[in-house]
C-alpha cells in the first residue's frame, strides 16, 4: 500500500466519514469503530459546518495542523490556545486571537 497524500482532519470530519461509509452498509472493522465512538464523545462542532470552520481558520492565518487541532481541542480561553499554537511560525495577533475563540464559540459547543 502506498500512501499518496496526507491531510489533516478535524475529528467531526472523521466521524462524518466513518457514519457516511457505515450508512453504505459497510461493516466497520474493530479500530474504525473505536475510532467513531472516539470522535462522537469528543467532537464538539457541527459535521456540516466543519470544513467552513476550518477555511475561516486558515484565512486568519493558522496553518491547517493548527486549525484541526483547535477544532478537536476548542479551547475556550486565550492561554488555552496559546498553548496549541506550538505549529505556528509567529504568534497571532490579540485581535485575530480573539476572532478564533468568537469562531469558536459560533461554530462549536466549547
Amino acid at each position: 500500500m502506498k500512501i499518496l497524500s496526507f491531510k489533516e482532519v478535524p475529528l467531526p470530519s472523521v466521524k462524518k466519514m466513518l457514519l457516511e461509509t457505515e450508512a453504505r452498509g459497510a461493516k466497520l472493522q474493530d479500530l474504525q469503530r473505536r475510532v467513531l465512538e472516539h470522535a462522537t464523545i469528543f467532537s464538539k462542532c457541527s459535521e456540516d459546518r466543519v470544513d467552513e470552520l476550518v477555511d475561516k481558520l486558515l484565512g486568519l492565518g493558522l496553518r491547517e495542523i493548527t486549525a484541526v487541532h483547535v477544532i478537536n481541542i476548542c479551547p475556550r480561553t486565550k492561554d488555552e490556545l496559546i498553548s496549541l499554537l506550538n505549529f505556528e511560525q509567529k504568534m497571532p495577533s490579540e485581535d485575530n486571537m480573539e476572532k478564533i475563540l468568537a469562531l469558536l464559540s459560533e461554530y462549536c459547543r466549547c
